[in-house]
């Protein structure tokens, strides 16, 4: 049974990265170098919610942009379910992560955990 879980919730958490990936591929439109959206969660539980970063290279220039209203929300929800599924995965709770993509669409996350100390 703990390992029907352990897959079940690995596959959810690829099933949002790819959400995410569609969502800000579509953000940023055809021909970019690459993209980078962080997301910092915010509140206390019931109440979460998640500052973004929403960066992308097109021909060189860089575009510090926000989401779309249209797509903030479910990207925000994304987010937080991804670090809830994380959490109760692991035990550990990010408190930052960013998704990179290149132009061939390679994608690359790093999670970012409280230090010791704090």
């Amino acid at each position: 049974m703990v390992a029907n879980f352990m897959n079940h919730s690995m596959t959810r958490q690829l099933e949002i990265l790819n959400e995410l990936f569609q969502i800000l591929h579509a953000e940023a439109g055809l021909e970019y170098e690459n993209l980078s959206c962080c997301f910092i969660p915010i509140g206390d539980e019931g109440e979460r919610t998640a500052e973004t970063e929403f960066v992308y290279t097109r021909q060189g220039k860089v575009f510090n942009v926000g989401i779309s209203d249209e797509n903030l929300f479910n990207v925000v929800e994304l987010a937080i379910e991804l670090q809830s599924d994380m959490k109760a995965h692991t035990g550990g709770e990010w408190i930052k992560f960013t998704l990179s993509v290149d132009e061939s669409g390679k994608a690359k996350t790093v999670f970012d955990y409280p230090s010791e100390d704090q």
